[in-house]
């Protein structure tokens, strides 16, 4: 049942989280094989991927760009290249936070100017249970 259950797991998720993010009142239906502890983990999972979803963090660069600069620039990134980590970090900025560093604890997720999803942070999205 390894596949079949790993499926209707994220058929479920994903019109959980459709249903989630429209508002809509009506809630997805869960298979009746899932066990309620299974369909209490599933809805937490879902209400920390809303959270996250909901939190965004945007970057001041695209993705696309970045990548491409990397690819073109490709001998000089050895990561010990000093110069070259300030001149990437000038063009493609880390997030700001309020001071030097940034800490966050509340679910969330990074996005670039593109909206393309760089990162998705979710502390506790399993249940103790399954970690």
């Amino acid at each position: 049942m390894g596949i079949e259950l790993t499926e209707s797991i994220a058929t479920y998720l994903r019109a959980k989280f459709k249903n989630e993010m429209a508002g809509a009142p009506a809630r997805a239906a869960f298979p009746d094989h899932f066990s309620l502890l299974l369909l209490q983990e599933c809805d937490h999972l879902v209400n920390v991927l809303v959270a996250a979803y909901r939190n965004r963090k945007t970057t001041s660069w695209a993705v696309d760009s970045y990548a491409a600069y990397l690819a073109d620039t490709s001998p000089k990134s050895t990561g010990r290249n000093e110069r070259y980590e300030e001149q990437i970090k000038k063009m493609y900025p880390p997030l700001q936070g309020s001071g030097s560093e940034t800490y966050e604890t509340q679910p969330f997720v990074v996005v670039d100017l593109e909206g393309n999803i760089l990162v998705w942070y979710m502390p506790a999205c399993l249940l103790k249970p399954r970690q």
